[in-house]
């Protein structure tokens, strides 16, 4: 973009020099005018043609403290966030649901109900269990929020686990051991054969057990153009950003450091939608 801006800039320089040059003058530099003139429209095209870059900002294990924060932050940046819920905690931050409930910037998913208790080896290994545990979730969710998508209910995300099931995109757990896969994949195909479509991520800005990120916000923008360079993502242009609520806790500068984290996301011609235009 600078390149373009200064290509411009000397551009009309040139135009300008030449409007005040002699008549024998112009003719002779007319030519170098017009293919440089040729160049430019073909920069602009070339550049019309690039892809744009599409952040699709998801944040894990609310409502919270923090939901507000961001909330409020993404209204004032005029961004889309993706809010995946975990339907026992509504009863425990109603302020902070409701509050989502009524934001044009929040898409509101599913993050389970239990969070599978934090025992996700032994959940998975029932997909029983796990359909009616993100069933449970989606009842209480789909109160206030409907799926804009072609399933009928809620975006989901498992707990604990980088899985898709979609129409078009279909990948398993890569840190999942190999002997528990088998039980693993049943759950997840269990839920698609139900109506649900289940979103991982690409890339994720990873925090302390406390909440405290451990990367800067320059060394996670350079994760999601490392990401988007080399095309490890399931949709070409799309790259789904994992964030924690946690992370935005006042005690960690969350408003701050979120607000920071979208204007350079902006400033990279980084985009934004949320996670049902996926």
């Amino acid at each position: 973009m600078l390149y373009i801006k200064s290509f411009i800039y000397s551009f009309v320089l040139i135009i300008s020099f030449n409007s005040c040059s002699s008549e024998e003058k112009e003719q002779n530099n007319s030519a170098k005018i017009n293919e440089e003139f040729e160049v430019f429209v073909e920069i602009l095209q070339e550049k019309r043609l690039e892809p744009k870059k599409v952040a699709i900002l998801t944040f894990d294990d609310g409502p919270s403290v923090s939901t507000k924060t961001i909330l409020n932050v993404a209204k004032n940046e005029n961004v889309p966030v993706s809010l995946f819920f975990i339907g026992s905690r509504v009863k425990d931050f109603k302020t902070a649901y409701k509050l989502a409930v009524k934001s044009s910037f929040a898409t509101i998913a599913n993050h389970t109900y239990s969070h599978a208790n934090n025992q996700y080896s032994r959940f998975y290994s029932n997909s029983e269990v796990v359909l009616e545990d993100v069933k449970k979730a989606q009842n209480i969710l789909s109160k206030d929020r409907v799926s804009n998508t072609s399933s009928e209910f809620l975006p989901v995300r498992l707990a604990g686990r980088n899985v898709y099931r979609l129409p078009n995109s279909t990948r398993d757990d890569a840190m999942v051991n190999h002997i528990l896969l088998p039980n693993e994949i049943l759950s997840y195909n269990t839920l698609f054969e139900n109506g649900f479509y289940i979103y991982g991520w690409d890339t994720e800005w990873m925090y302390e057990a406390g909440g405290r990120p451990t990367e800067s916000i320059y060394e996670m923008i350079e994760k999601m153009e490392r990401t988007y360079k080399r095309k490890r993502i399931n949709n070409q242009e799309k790259v789904i950003v994992l964030l924690h609520e946690i992370m935005f806790n006042d005690e960690f500068d969350g408003e701050q450091n979120l607000t920071f984290f979208i204007q350079a996301l902006k400033a990279n011609d980084w985009t934004f939608q949320s996670i049902e235009e996926y």
